[in-house]
């Protein structure tokens, strides 16, 4: 309990201070990359406040200087601030429209062009999410996608063995339409605690 108050004490303390100076920066600059680096050097920080540890396989095989799909699946709130400070590079990630009305948070997502989806199976609005991937994809940034679209809901559905790459098909989800648009790679990430 102590290391989750710890966590949450990193966070709260300095995020709302780093994006309150970090946006209007960002914005007079028209450079992101100062927001992004203290953005992911305060998840990095909370994970360490929190006691987690973290171990990788695998990191070998991701291309530098080439920008990749990841897909992940997804077992709590802990798998972006784990997971996104890994990726070489700037990463943006497809996560659900609710998470852009956070106030400073959304603004700093936005500035990332991190992509919003709206969930509910409207064609037009998934499209527009697959096209802003792709154009996030095209300028160089990594995408992360959290295949289940949701946290796992009990520990029966935390699989580490999805997604499968062997099963995108580029016509049936995210992953495969954006390795279809663009060319570029997709890379499966599991985490598990």
């Amino acid at each position: 309990m102590f290391a989750l108050l710890k966590m949450l004490f990193v966070y709260t303390a300095l995020g709302p201070i780093t994006g309150i100076i970090g946006i209007p920066w960002t914005l007079m600059r028209n450079d992101i990359s100062w927001l992004y680096k203290a953005g992911m050097w305060i998840a990095r920080a909370g994970v360490r406040a929190g006691g987690i540890r973290v171990e990788i396989s695998g990191y070998e095989n991701i291309p530098t200087g080439k920008a990749c799909v990841f897909m992940s699946n997804h077992v709590s709130n802990l798998d972006p601030p784990v997971l996104l400070p890994l990726i070489p590079g700037r990463t943006c990630v497809m996560l659900k429209a609710e998470l852009m009305k956070i106030p400073i948070l959304g603004r700093a997502m936005r500035l990332a062009q991190f992509v919003p989806v709206e969930r509910g199976g409207e064609p037009t609005k998934a499209k527009a999410s697959i096209d802003a991937a792709a154009r996030a994809l095209q300028n160089g940034l990594h995408i992360v996608i959290f295949a289940e679209g949701t946290r796992s809901p009990d520990e029966r559905d935390r699989r580490t063995d999805y997604p499968r790459c062997t099963e995108w098909d580029g016509e049936d989800d995210a992953a495969g339409k954006l390795q279809g648009a663009s060319g570029h790679g997709a890379y499966p990430v599991a985490t598990c605690d």
